[in-house]
């Protein structure tokens, strides 16, 4: 979940319900420089405090966030928007 301000987003098991992962916080967003601050999380400990810098890009309903995790893990996700 994105918000003009706040990113939120939770893992969880489709047939227990029970949430394996979750994170969320500020954001700032300057062109396709996408920063996020960690401010909680749930089996997050790693990240929580840090503030990874993503490139975004914007197609119709589609985010496509690429970059490196703290560690230097690298990602690359695809967020579609809900009406």
């Amino acid at each position: 979940m994105i918000t003009d301000s706040h990113f939120m987003w939770v893992h969880y098991n489709k047939s227990s319900g029970k949430i394996t992962g979750s994170a969320g916080g500020k954001y700032i967003l300057t062109g396709d420089s996408y920063t996020e601050s960690l401010d909680f999380g749930l089996g997050m400990d790693t990240y929580v405090g840090k503030d990874p810098v993503y490139t975004v890009k914007v197609e119709g309903d589609n985010l496509f966030l690429s970059g490196n995790l703290t560690e230097g893990y690298k990602i690359e996700e695809v967020w579609e928007r809900v009406k």
